[in-house]
């Protein structure tokens, strides 16, 4: 398990690029190894077209990557957590039968009220909010091609 997370709030592509409080994770390409890959990209201009901006998910050029922006911009919401357990690089595997409850692969994956709840006490039991571990090639920055 990379990620689990209880949604705390939503909001639109453009409410979380205008909000003042996620200023903050836009990126900064020369900035910080953790600025650089700030998620705060997509916003819409004045003709409700999408704006992708310079990032982790953009040509090497900076130009728009086509296949990071349909992807990313299916949704209508940006979900936001409080309340997570962001493993990465230091991700854990439950004992079964807890593990039966988790997707594997990048996806997430509906499971019952019951699994949920046992998951749940599981991380709560022995875990403290929060980061356990940087993400996964977090070494240097890369673009992603959106393809692999």
């Amino acid at each position: 398990m990379i990620l689990a997370m209880r949604v705390t709030d939503k909001l639109t592509y453009d409410d979380y690029f205008q909000s003042s409080q996620y200023q903050c994770k836009k990126p900064i390409l020369h900035g910080s190894l953790k600025q650089t890959y700030g998620d705060n990209i997509y916003h819409r201009d004045s003709h409700g077209e999408w704006i992708q901006s310079d990032s982790h998910h953009s040509n090497p050029d900076g130009t728009v990557n086509l296949h990071n922006l349909k992807r990313d911009t299916k949704s209508k919401y940006v979900l936001i957590s409080k309340d997570f357990y962001f493993f990465g690089e230091n991700a854990i595997k439950p004992a079964a039968p807890l593990n039966n409850a988790l997707f594997q692969g990048r996806n997430f994956k509906y499971i019952d009220e019951s699994e949920g709840s046992k998951l749940v006490k599981y991380l709560r039991d022995n875990f403290e909010l929060g980061y356990h571990g940087n993400p996964i090639q977090f070494h240097n920055f890369t673009r992603y091609d959106g393809l692999s």
